[in-house]
């Protein structure tokens, strides 16, 4: 790469005549270059999609939509075909507006309505087309969060498509940063509206978007209502959701009842044939259950496969009559009946059982079920435990069913956690999400029989969380560290619960979903006593040893970003001078509370310490204050907490720098949000730090167009305020160009530059260098490029020895096409037509053009 004039320093002359370039090498500017540079740079090009992919991978949503298939069943032939002809489909297919909502109740067959969707639109696709998808599910905790919703949109696309990679903000190719950009639901949903800005239109088809956490509607509802007419194409399918209602919406009931009643029709058909090749049925009664079916279903897909399942278990046509006539109408009325018929000697077992279904943030597996109804036996449950297990799912009935968890191979490394489970490890889930939603309903049940089952969710929360917290406290953490994966080894299979790789990794996340109001029972577990060998072996497996050493309950609190916990913790100091030390508790290097839930993008932890008095311009060993940090997160409502609290936009770090130097220094995709908040509150635009630079000169030396657009808005007077060596934006802005292997990137720079009054007369201190000469250096840089890329023109052999020598001047490079060959009138014509199009007239210059121009006429 290049080395820019003006990033040199102690510069020296080089005589630029007595280097020899090898055969392998050509010379240009006084810079070699590698002829296998192509080679290599595809080869980084592949690592880098290779480390995006594994950075964004949490689930494959190809094999998820092949699972849910395999589960839900295929699709009848002929249904869903009515969506084809839907006005507000073909205006959507058409372009006239981007989001589309398709909404429905339960079981309204949204699931295969999207399936059919996306076959539809993979039969379309084309060079300039591309879809993704992803498939939300409730009890999965790489599934049901926006985080994960983006990552897998994202990781599909760039799966599928490796190509549109290449569209990526820039801090995605920095592995440094990667990590930060995949946690960050601003960096994420910029990275796909980037990648939605070349000629490839994109469609995101988004699944179960109700089985998501409240904070993804809002946040997909404010981007997608911003997005206007520039962005990804979008199909949500969803239960009604409020804060989508004023997007343009397809309601499955009662707008289309006419068309999905005649899907409806023909799924009974294919269920009717299924129940008449298992028993003997008369027409009489098929056209009896017909009706039936169609009637009680309220066009519920999900009522009608549980009634024909019913009537299956009968042995006759009589049996079936008679259960017929006993089904309730509607999905509610329907896992009461399941509920119902749970024997009494059964139904303390079968509410534990549900308990833990409902609530777990992944799957159990029929093992790991086992290790929660017998805690104190190490090792595997024998056969007859893991049987007892099958009995209680039998039990209740089809509320509950068994499916098969294949290994994800997840061996991703950002963020966090390592997940690895059984090749094929039978799980136990819940039917359908209506289910989860009908066992932790709000409103008491005015049936004793049924209010039974109803689940607390707080209370059923704090029950696992406590069988978790009880698991961990007897294993092997008691004595050791062990990592998370490491569980899964026989060693600890054969002596630890069954339940216990569950337990470690999922302990902090339970404890997150207390709300404050309920943070009390903190006092009862381990989180509130001090030193405890179990909860700091537990702590440094699951965080990989990033303890340091702390014994301090609030910085594990800070650090785990469990805000119940810190709240219980802070509740407990009465005095208020003892409230305010521990609430400004210091870690190493000085930084407080406040600073590591700044850095670790915590909202609510944030508010948390700031309402309980947290110091918000304390600083660090290195000068370093709460807003420092959050200029490098991808969270500006961070740091507009922290400006509305009185933190000084102005404060420096030991090496000068203020929150706004380190905003431009880190280029992240919130950055506009994060530079429009601290010029609101006065951040200086024209303030160097140690090393003599101030924020537009970190701007441009990054090719960061917007930020230095937003700066020299701000105040266009720093335009040509130079460094220490003398260089003013405009020289960073030259030399970009010669660095890039597009150089036309920094051309939109220059003129943003010049247009704010950039001289082009300011000179280095270094070498003695105006801009216009280094511009002079950009259009030979910009002819070399052009030559590599003609090779459709000029043969291949002429094009490298012309690049080669191309640094002599436009005489030495006219006379080596007027040499290289026979005469091939096609050289001409390419080598000319590539200099009328090259070279940019700079005041003190002349075009590249008008240079060959004259050039050819003295050769």
């Amino acid at each position: 790469m290049a080395r820019s004039t003006a990033d040199t320093q102690g510069s020296t002359t080089s005589n630029y005549g007595a280097i020899d370039a090898g055969d392998s090498s050509t010379l240009h500017n006084g810079h070699v270059y590698n002829d296998n540079r192509t080679v290599h740079h595809q080869a980084q090009v592949e690592d880098d999609v290779a480390v995006m992919r594994a950075a964004l991978f949490e689930t494959d949503p190809e094999v998820d939509r092949q699972n849910l298939m395999h589960v839900k069943g295929n699709r009848v032939a002929g249904t869903c075909q009515w969506n084809l002809k839907n006005e507000r489909y073909l205006a959507w297919m058409r372009g006239e507006f981007l989001v589309l909502t398709i909404t429905g109740g339960p079981g309204k067959g949204k699931s295969m309505l999207a399936d059919f969707v996306i076959s539809e639109l993979e039969k379309d696709a084309t060079d300039k087309s591309a879809l993704t998808y992803f498939f939300c599910l409730n009890d999965d905790v790489k599934r049901n969060n926006i985080n994960s919703v983006l990552r897998g949109l994202l990781y599909h696309l760039i799966r599928t498509r490796p190509t549109l990679s290449r569209r990526l903000p820039s801090h995605f190719f920095y592995r440094e940063r990667t990590r930060s950009a995949v946690t960050s639901p601003d960096s994420l949903w910029s990275a796909l509206i980037s990648m939605t800005s070349g000629a490839t239109a994109i469609t995101c088809v988004l699944d179960g978007l109700d089985e998501c956490s409240d904070d993804t509607y809002f946040f997909l509802s404010d981007k997608l209502k911003r997005s206007g007419i520039v962005g990804p194409r979008v199909v949500l399918f969803t239960r009604p959701i409020h804060v989508l209602r004023l997007l343009p919406e397809i309601q499955l009931d009662p707008e289309n009842s006419i068309y999905t009643g005649r899907d409806i029709a023909l799924f009974i058909e294919e269920k009717l044939a299924e129940l008449g090749s298992r028993i003997c049925i008369t027409d009489e009664f098929k056209s009896c259950l017909s009706e039936t079916l169609a009637r009680r279903a309220r066009g519920t897909f999900l009522w009608i496969g549980f009634a024909v399942n019913e009537v299956l278990k009968q042995k006759s046509q009589t049996g079936g009559e008679i259960c017929l006539s006993q089904l309730p109408a509607g999905l509610p009325a329907f896992y009461g009946r399941m509920l119902h018929q749970i024997r009494s000697e059964m139904e303390s077992r079968c509410l534990c059982l549900l308990r833990w279904v409902a609530m777990a943030l992944r799957p159990l597996s029929i093992t790991e079920m086992a290790g929660v109804f017998f805690s104190d036996v190490r090792g595997p449950p024998s056969a007859s435990q893991k049987s007892m297990i099958g009995d209680l799912v039998n039990e209740c009935g089809s509320i509950l069913m068994l499916k098969t968890r294949y290994s994800d191979d997840a061996r991703y490394l950002y963020p966090g956690r390592l997940r690895y489970f059984d090749q094929h490890d039978t799980c136990i889930v819940l039917v359908h999400q209506s289910a989860r939603d009908y066992l932790l309903r709000a409103e008491p049940d005015s049936e004793p029989g049924l209010e039974y089952w109803r689940l607390s969710a707080v209370k059923t929360n704090v029950q696992v969380l406590q069988a978790c917290v009880a698991c961990v406290e007897r294993s092997v953490y008691r004595e050791k560290m062990v990592e998370i994966p490491d569980l899964r080894n026989d060693e600890f299979q054969n002596s630890q619960s069954a339940l216990l790789y569950y337990a470690a990794d999922y302990i902090d996340m339970h404890a997150k979903l207390i709300p404050c109001t309920a943070s009390a029972v903190f006092s009862k577990l381990f989180f509130s006593r001090p030193q405890y060998a179990a909860r700091e072996n537990w702590f440094d497996a699951i965080y990989r040893g990033k303890r340091q050493g702390w014994f301090d309950l609030f910085l594990l609190a800070a650090f785990a970003r469990v805000v119940p916990w810190m709240h219980y913790l802070l509740s407990q100091k009465k005095q208020v001078l003892e409230l305010r030390e521990s609430v400004n508790t210091v870690g190493r290097s000085s930084k407080t509370l406040l600073m590591y839930a700044t850095a670790n993008g915590d909202v609510e932890m944030v508010r948390l310490l700031l309402e309980f008095g947290a110091g918000v311009n304390a600083k660090d060993q290195a000068g370093w204050r709460a807003l420092h940090f959050a200029s490098t997160t991808e969270r500006p409502e961070i740091m507009k907490i922290l400006l509305s609290k009185q933190a000084e936009p102005t404060a420096v770090t030991v090496d000068g720098k203020t929150a706004l130097h380190i905003v431009v220094s880190h280029r992240g995709q919130s950055a506009g949000r994060l530079i429009a908040y601290l010029l609101e509150h006065g951040a200086p635009v024209d303030m160097a730090d140690q090393a003599g630079m101030i924020p537009l000169i970190y701007a441009v030396r990054n090719n960061d167009f917007e930020t230095a657009k937003c700066l020299l808005l701000a105040g266009s007077d720093t335009v040509n305020k130079g460094s220490p060596s003398g260089s003013t934006a405009l020289h960073y802005a030259v030399s970009n160009a010669l660095q890039y292997p597009q150089p036309e990137r920094s051309s939109d720079m220059i003129k943003l530059l010049l247009h704010h009054g950039a001289s082009v007369n300011a000179l280095t201190i270094e070498d003695s260098r105006f801009p216009n000469q280094l511009i002079g250096d950009i259009q030979w840089h910009r002819l070399r490029a052009l030559l590599e890329k003609s090779l459709v023109h000029v043969a291949q052999p002429v094009c490298t020895q012309i690049c080669s020598r191309v640094i002599y001047g436009p005489r030495d490079a006219i006379y080596q096409i007027r040499t290289a060959g026979d005469g091939d009138t096609r050289r001409w014509t390419s080598f000319t037509s590539i200099t009328n199009t090259i070279g940019v007239d700079t005041p003190g210059t002349r075009g590249l053009a008008d240079k060959i121009a004259a050039a050819v006429g003295k050769a």
